[in-house]
């Protein structure tokens, strides 16, 4: 069974930086994101220029066993895959060097 690139930690997981095209995310824009995403007890997700960002995000690990389904199934949009448990946006402005 094929899984999505993942990171784990504890009750969190996020998206592969590596497919972030060199340029992988700060230790602060993952502190903010991991706050985020435990504050509100869902997925949280950079939103820059009125769009998300879905290579930067931050994952309860309860989400990833319904993920790998989508995945194997051939759903490759975390946005989508996401749209049924809820996401919350940590608004960063453009030009953020996070």
């Amino acid at each position: 069974m094929a899984e999505p690139p993942n990171h784990l930690t504890n009750e969190l997981c996020w998206k592969d930086p590596s497919s972030t095209q060199g340029c992988p995310p700060s230790i602060n824009l993952l502190s903010a994101l991991r706050s985020l995403a435990a504050t509100r007890d869902s997925a949280a997700m950079v939103r820059q220029g009125g769009y998300w960002q879905p290579m930067f995000s931050v994952l309860p690990r309860r989400f990833l066993s319904g993920l790998v389904q989508g995945w194997n199934a051939g759903e490759r949009s975390l946005q989508k895959a996401l749209s049924c448990e809820g996401v919350a946006g940590l608004e960063c402005p453009d030009g953020d060097t996070r």
